[in-house]
């Protein structure tokens, strides 16, 4: 299929799996940008603080090697239980019980945003069959456009001296309520019992390249969310507040990217094509981000890299989907894993990086790790042309 064809039908479903995603998204935006206040209210390193994103990606970890059982296990009370933890945890966040405390809430928010992030997919590719891209993309566009507030939200309140802790859980609390309250309607597509569809239990052939593209893009993302506002403040000298609100110009360009998935997808002929392109934007925008000081050019440099990163993780995960049709929980789940392994190492290595050196070296992972992935999407484009253009059929 050189293109993604059809309408894609948004049913009782599939909206309240967007609206999930807008508080799973603002949630996570509010994790990134209070890292840099909650290394200064528990006197941490930079290394050691990035070991709560460590913990909330173990929670990915744990999830990603057993979600399909979980979900099974935990039927349609999944979303439920996935929004819950994922409150649960910021609370805890929140509390000011100390390090501990902390680290609980950040592995429980983490467990929380593998359950949804094992369910959504599944449930969508479920519905949607090949349009399942579309939605996937359109579920995280909706998360990135909530994350935006997060950033602005965050950054008046520590601006006005008011601090981040309840600007942190209020807003989602509340958006939460309703989902928690309703049971999820039952899917759509049904398969006849008598006859349950085969399912494999071996990664097919190729598996694990693909597995390895959402590693690599989920560790630029997070990345970015989680330092450049310290950046920011000690590189550009900015005051906290403002450096916590410039960081949603990133969560603007990935919402913008990604809300203008369906005619990007419907329009480009190969997703190959699509991959490389954005990798390459990303590559530009963030150059201008490290190199110039300049508040401006810093702002305009992460709506550019945002926008360029858009598309990498609904792609990347759409293709991981579509190369496992017969067993999406499990795909679900694996990618649940590569995106807990990214978040756990990549930050933790750039943080530790910035102990041993400095920040603004330490900030050239993201780059390399751009810069290796385009290469992959290359060599692939080359090598095998039909996988690119069959990745999100």
């Amino acid at each position: 299929m050189s293109k993604i064809e059809g309408a894609l039908s948004r049913g009782e479903s599939t909206r309240r799996i967007y609206a999930a995603h807008g508080v799973l998204g603002y949630l996570l935006s509010g994790f990134g940008v209070i890292l840099p206040e909650l290394r200064q209210d528990l006197g941490l390193g930079r290394a050691e603080v990035a070991l709560y994103p460590s913990a909330f990606a173990l929670g990915l970890v744990l999830v990603g090697l057993c979600g399909d059982g979980l979900l099974r296990a935990l039927g349609a009370q999944a979303m439920r239980c996935a929004i819950g933890t994922q409150i649960g945890g910021a609370l805890l966040l929140a509390s000011g019980w100390g390090r501990i405390a902390g680290g609980l809430g950040a592995l429980l928010f983490g467990l929380g945003l593998a359950i949804m992030v094992n369910f959504a997919p599944a449930r969508l590719r479920d519905e949607h069959a090949h349009l399942a891209p579309l939605a996937i993309a359109e579920a995280t566009g909706l998360a990135s456009a909530s994350s935006v507030l997060a950033p602005l939200v965050l950054g008046a309140s520590l601006s006005a001296g008011k601090g981040w802790h309840i600007a942190f859980v209020a807003p989602p609390l509340v958006a939460a309520l309703p989902l928690v309250v309703r049971s999820m309607p039952a899917a759509g597509p049904q398969q006849p019992p008598e006859t349950p569809p085969e399912r494999t239990t071996r990664a097919p052939s190729g598996f694990f390249l693909l597995w390895l593209d959402i590693v690599l893009v989920v560790s630029v993302e997070f990345s970015v969310l989680f330092w450049a506002a310290d950046f920011l403040q000690v590189g550009r000298k900015l005051a906290a507040g403002t450096a916590t609100s410039m960081v949603a110009l990133f969560v603007s360009g990935m919402a913008s990217g990604r809300l203008a998935s369906s005619f990007v997808l419907r329009h480009v002929p190969r997703p190959g094509h699509v991959l490389a392109a954005s990798a390459a934007l990303a590559i530009f925008g963030y150059a201008i981000f490290w190199q110039i000081d300049h508040a401006v050019a810093a702002a305009l440099a992460l709506f550019v890299t945002g926008l360029g990163v858009a598309l990498l993780y609904p792609l990347t995960l759409g293709a991981v989907m579509a190369s496992w049709p017969d067993n999406p929980n499990r795909a679900a789940a694996r990618g649940a894993l590569a995106s807990g392994c990214a978040i756990g190492l990549a930050p933790l290595c750039l943080g530790a990086i910035a102990d041993a050196v400095d920040l603004r070296f330490g900030m050239l992972l993201t780059p390399l790790i751009l810069v290796a992935f385009l290469i992959r999407c290359i060599v692939r484009e080359v090598k095998t042309p039909a996988l690119n253009r069959g990745a999100l059929s």
